[in-house]
């Protein structure tokens, strides 16, 4: 289901300014191979290119899962590191860790994608002016209220459109039909999350600046459609900010049930949205890229 079209319009309007903004940015971007297209401002993006930006890219990584021995909880968060006083308020914090089981990797595939990066979100923008059927990818958007205090971990408050943003997608399930769905979900898929996963405390980014872990989180989407876990995590750490290099190498690593999904990604601190934007794109879809250019070739895939 698309958005209606009054909604769309508002949404392209009110973020029009962002591919313009971006030209100065993708100078900065390292280029190369089928990559050749980021020196290009993206309104003059292709549909494949914007397509490659939110499937194959740097801030989009194709993973399996793998599994780790023991239970993650307070005592064994995600990314091993101290939790703050400010983390007591996330109500996990003194939860007995889970008996731990043996897990087997669900054989799905997932596409861990870096949301809050000025090109997916430029991407998404792209995709949805050049066609209609592209309006999936924007069907979540998340408003920014000018009015909105940014994050404050003190209090604690939380603004998502001043956080770092990734969500974990499913795009196929395992050869025997296993996924997240079976124990990060409960009821069939239906109702999130499952008893023991705490979500939060198993859901961690690690730069050379420090740990940090996830605030906010929940499905998008729905299970008949692409389920996605999308997590957000503060941007500033002791005040500063998480990422501060040009070449910066982001761990990313979220447990469910000792299901392990993992990511490094290279990110620039100035592709990272900041809260000043109209509002957060949160995509769900992922498109096979091979059978998209097939299709519009018209051969086979």
């Amino acid at each position: 289901m698309g958005l209606p079209p009054g909604k769309r319009r508002s949404f392209l309007k009110s973020s029009s300014h962002v591919a313009t903004c971006l030209s100065a940015l993708i100078l900065c971007v390292p280029l190369g191979g089928q990559q050749d297209f980021l020196s290009k401002p993206p309104d003059l993006w292709s549909e494949e290119d914007a397509l490659r930006v939110l499937n194959d890219s740097p801030w989009a990584h194709s993973v399996t899962t793998s599994t780790q021995d023991a239970a993650c909880g307070y005592k064994n968060p995600a990314i091993p590191g101290e939790f703050s006083a400010e983390g007591a308020e996330l109500g996990e914090l003194h939860t007995p860790t889970p008996v731990s089981i043996s897990p087997k990797p669900d054989g799905a595939q997932y596409l861990i994608r870096w949301v809050s990066a000025k090109l997916v979100q430029a991407a998404v923008q792209r995709l949805i002016t050049l066609d209609e059927k592209w309006t999936a990818h924007g069907q979540h958007f998340e408003r920014n209220n000018p009015s909105a205090k940014p994050t404050d971990l003190s209090r604690p408050a939380y603004n998502r459109n001043d956080m770092i943003t990734l969500s974990v997608i499913l795009v196929k399930s395992g050869p025997d039909g296993g996924s997240f769905l079976d124990y990060a979900f409960q009821d069939g898929g239906t109702r999130f999350p499952a008893k023991g996963f705490y979500m939060f405390i198993c859901a961690g980014l690690k730069t050379s600046n420090g740990v940090v872990h996830a605030r906010l989180g929940g499905p998008t989407g729905y299970p008949s459609v692409r389920p996605a876990i999308t997590l957000s995590f503060p941007s500033l750490i002791d005040g500063k900010p998480l990422i501060t290099h040009r070449d910066e190498k982001v761990e990313f690593r979220l447990v469910a049930m000792q299901r392990v999904f993992e990511a490094t990604f290279t990110i620039d601190a100035r592709d990272l949205t900041d809260g000043s934007q109209a509002g957060l794109y949160l995509p769900t879809t992922a498109t096979d890229l091979k059978q998209n250019s097939a299709q519009s070739t018209g051969s086979n895939p």
